[in-house]
């Protein structure tokens, strides 16, 4: 019912309002860090249709490289490679 909706709203609203404050946290506290910061992640695919006609997988990555100007201003580059699909 309508009680059962507005409890799952609230409960979705608290779970993006943490996932955004953890978010931040890390912006806070990088005001003492170098300006330039750099990131690598690996990333991985999976691709497959439900009648099995398609079953494939690929590795990537992503590199990062960015600057900060001053406490408000930075910019951020990146590039990914998601992999390749047969």
């Amino acid at each position: 019912g309508p009680r059962r909706h507005s409890m799952a709203a609230a409960a979705t609203g608290a779970a993006l309002a943490l996932a955004l404050a953890l978010a931040a946290s890390p912006a806070v506290a990088a005001d003492d860090e170098a300006p330039w910061n750099f990131g690598a992640s690996a990333v991985f695919g999976n691709y497959s249709l439900d009648d099995d006609t398609v079953d494939d997988d690929a590795i990537g990555g992503k590199f990062s490289l960015g600057y900060r100007f001053n406490r408000w201003i930075g910019l951020e580059g990146s590039w990914l490679h998601s992999g390749e699909f047969d």
